[in-house]
Parts: C-alpha cells; structure tokens; sequence
C-alpha cells in the first residue's frame, strides 16, 4: 500500500491551476485506492460513454438522435467519498430524516471487494474480461461535458432530450437517497485528494496493472458465476 504523502513522483504546479499536480502511474493509483482505509471525501475526473443515451427522444417524439452510445463520452469532476459504507450511509441518512435506521443493505448484483481497504471491486464478465472498479458515493458534480468521436463539444441541452436519468433504489426509505457509483479504473483520469491535483498517466498500461493487481488477490475474488 502507499499512502498519500510517499508517492514517489515528481510534483509539478501547472499555470491556473490551485493545487500542485502530481502525474502517477496506474500501477500507484491501484495501490493509492486499496490502500484508503476509511471513508475519505475525494473528487474523481472520469470519462465514461453515456450508457443511457436513448435512440429516439425520451419525451415520446420519433425525433431520432444524431449520436450513438458508442460515439458520446462524458467527462465529470464529482465530489463525493470513497471506502464508504453504503448500509450506514443510508440509516445515517433515516436518522436525519427523523425515520428508524432499519436499512440492511442487499448483495450487490455484481461485483467483489478486494484488497485491504473498502474501495476496489472486481467484476469478470460472462466472456472472462476481468476489471477493477471503485466504489463511489457522489454527493456532487462540480462538472460536465459530453464529447463526440472526435473530441468536440456536444451541445448538452440536445443530449438531454435523448438521456433517460438512472433509477435510484426505492428499497433506502429515505426522502433523499443516498447515491452509489462503481466506477471502472480506466474510466478514472485523476482525483484531488489532500491538497494535490493527482493525473493518472500512461492511460495504456492501465488495463495491465489491472490484470496483475487481480492476479496477486486472486484468492479473494467471487466470479458472478460462484
């Protein structure tokens, strides 16, 4: 594990920017993830493709979108917590609301907890493709920008009327629910965490590290097929 302060990288403070950016391997951002032990506030830049983009407008109209899923990446700074948990988030959540924390938190469809800390997850796939994910609480989304095939800026305001919103749990009975994000690593460009601005580099040897972090917990993993 490698904790924040014994990163061995070099710090470089980049024009405009209010904190001092550190450029660390994947192979560092794996190990910086297992190793947060308990809940910490944390802003992840990532870069998805937009999933729920629909074909025709979601108001009903045969209007037909000019984009794809596989054409559209969204990229977001969010605010939240890491190696949080979720069955205290929501009775902390009941309590708050003046309800009796009762909640008991269901296994998860997919996924395993690995490592020494709360945050990676594994998942392998039906074809046998293995990847990491951490575990999110989004409390925020400082930012948002939706990008095409060749990185141009699409018009949001378009977007929306083709983007059905996710259906958050029912099951909490809280007002407010508590959201939960797994995030894939590779979809993970960085995070401000401690003061530092940290900028995952050398975005092809990701999917590497991945394999060989899996590797050496292999002992620990469930396939969804156990």
């Amino acid at each position: 594990m490698i904790k924040t302060s014994k990163i061995q990288s070099v710090i470089v403070v980049m024009p405009k920017q209010d904190k001092p950016v550190i450029g660390i391997t994947p192979k560092q951002a794996i190990e910086f993830f297992d190793g947060i032990g308990s809940a910490k506030m944390i802003t992840l830049e990532t870069s998805t493709q937009e999933r729920d983009l629909r074909v025709f407008a979601i108001d009903g109209s045969k209007e037909r979108c000019n984009y794809t899923k596989n054409d559209v990446m969204k990229h977001c700074f969010v605010n939240g917590v890491i190696a949080s948990d979720y069955e205290a988030a929501v009775n902390r959540q009941l309590v708050k609301e003046g309800k009796e924390p009762i909640f008991k938190a269901e296994k998860p469809a997919w996924g395993h907890s690995v490592g020494d800390g709360k945050t990676l997850e594994t998942h392998e796939k039906i074809d046998g493709e293995k990847n990491l994910y951490v575990a999110f609480r989004p409390l925020r989304c400082l930012s948002k920008e939706y990008l095409d095939a060749n990185e141009k800026k699409i018009d949001e305001s378009y977007l929306k009327r083709f983007i059905k919103e996710k259906t958050e749990s029912t099951r909490q009975g809280t007002d407010t629910p508590i959201l939960w994000r797994k995030y894939k690593l590779s979809s993970i460009k960085g995070f401000n965490y401690g003061g530092y601005k940290f900028v995952i580099c050398n975005d092809a040897e990701i999917m590497e590290d991945i394999k060989e972090f899996i590797e050496k917990i292999q002992d620990q993993v469930e396939t969804i097929t156990e």
